[in-house]
């Protein structure tokens, strides 16, 4: 039974979370407040089950378990999250539901984890209240001195700068821009409109996650920040982008495509703004996506519940600018975990269209698996509302490796240098607070 306390001293989730973290904590953070999106930030503690999907383990069986124990625990509330889910489905997991065969990932991070949480913490940061359900009272009594105190932790000795002993892109240039022509060719041939490619970076050195983590938050502005910590492993998540959102009956997704770079004063943002919003590339790339997203909503929604309120949106981040849709509709009565994320993953902002075959051309190209970069991070509540990113701009570190990816999507009118240039411009923030100058240089 739950028995939510309300405080209203408003204090830092990731100063909380910092204080408090254990395996399998999970932090869901906003820095991005307003009304509809990033009002909440979430922080998850010491689960009563754990669900983890390794590797080699049949997706279809890991989601049908699931979501009967998503089903299992229904019970409505008008409280935001009572009780519930939070965890990730990897890349790798929708590659499998999607029968495709792929590369094996020999990382420490499962295909996918869930966490069945009785104690949370909601931080609503709108009416900058603070609602706590743990169930240990010695937890309450340190949340409450967290808060009260509110520390700042930047002042924790803790905190170590990375050390960075090498970096290696899987990709040479002249090699990811070959690509980048096979991928015009597959165009060419009818095969396919758009696939998403990427590059990954890997970093071998010394490297503290709650450092990099807090200088990405503070870097990083969005409203789908995620921090898991994981036995062997951490992951770290500032996106900016939403995969899914469930109110109600009521499903939300918001695709990501076209990026510019940030100007160096408010005239040169204000330019690259309307060429952002003007380029004919950039638009018929994110309307290829709705067309994809409406008819993944239409597996599982209402007939004519599809709308697309905003089809054509730049949205600001700290390095670069965005074109953005909006999707929504209402799903059908029954309809279950498993029915959604089957019709839905993985998102097809980090695929391309049509998607079967876009997944089939990512795993032919790129050199690795993408493990949890492109696939969801969020949290499943028993009442069903559902909020997941898109893990893009996220850092994976184990042991004295870290390593991120950065793409984006390619269409018949690409240009190849600057198709390269744009996945520096998104890892421009991992390559300043790594301190690897010699990327940053080239953009």
């Amino acid at each position: 039974m739950l028995k939510i306390q309300v405080i209203s001293d408003f204090g830092e989730p990731f100063c909380v979370f910092f204080n408090l973290k254990e395996d399998f904590s999970v932090l869901l953070e906003s820095n991005l407040y307003n009304k509809s999106y990033g009002r909440y930030s979430f922080l998850f503690l010491r689960p009563k089950e754990v669900f983890i999907c390794h590797d080699h383990d049949d997706s279809f069986e890991y989601l049908e378990k699931l979501s009967k124990e998503v089903s299992k625990r229904r019970k409505d509330s008008d409280f935001i999250f009572n009780g519930g889910f939070a965890g990730y489905f990897s890349y790798n997991f929708g590659v499998d539901l999607y029968k495709v065969e792929r590369k094996r990932d020999f990382s420490c991070v499962y295909k996918a984890f869930f966490g069945y949480y009785e104690d949370f913490i909601v931080f609503d940061h709108l009416s900058k209240e603070i609602y706590i359900n743990l169930s240990s009272k010695k937890a309450l009594e340190k949340v409450k001195e967290i808060i009260w105190a509110q520390k700042d932790c930047t002042q924790y000795k803790d905190f170590e700068k990375p050390v960075v002993l090498s970096v290696l892109p899987n990709f040479e240039k002249e090699e990811y821009k070959k690509c980048i022509k096979r991928i015009k060719d597959y165009i060419y041939e009818g095969d396919v409109y758009q696939v998403n490619l990427s590059q990954r970076f890997v970093f071998k050195g010394k490297f503290d996650p709650d450092y990099l983590y807090f200088c990405l938050r503070n870097r990083n502005f969005g409203a789908y920040h995620a921090y898991i910590k994981l036995p062997n492993a951490s992951i770290i998540s500032t996106s900016p982008e939403l995969f899914l959102r469930k109110r109600g009956s009521e499903i939300i997704t918001k695709p990501i495509k076209g990026t510019i770079r940030r100007g160096e004063s408010a005239d040169e943002d204000k330019v690259l703004k309307e060429k952002l919003f003007n380029d004919t590339k950039c638009r018929s790339e994110l309307l290829m996506i709705v067309d994809l997203e409406r008819n993944d909503f239409a597996k599982v929604c209402r007939p004519r519940s599809i709308e697309v309120p905003k089809l054509l949106e730049v949205e600001s981040y700290s390095s670069v600018f965005h074109l953005v849709s909006t999707i929504k509709g209402e799903i059908n009565s029954g309809v279950m975990l498993s029915d959604i994320i089957k019709a839905t993953f993985p998102g097809g902002s980090i695929t391309g269209a049509p998607k079967l075959n876009a997944i089939k051309i990512i795993e032919e190209l790129e050199k690795d698996p993408r493990g949890v970069y492109t696939g969801s991070i969020g949290y499943i509540a028993n009442n069903f509302n559902m909020d997941f990113n898109i893990a893009i701009r996220t850092l994976v570190l184990e042991g004295e490796s870290s390593y991120f990816n950065v793409g984006g999507g390619i269409v018949w009118d690409s240009d190849e240098e600057e198709e390269y240039k744009e996945t520096l411009y998104k890892g421009k923030p991992f390559f300043e607070i790594l301190g690897c100058r010699e990327f940053i240089e080239n953009i």
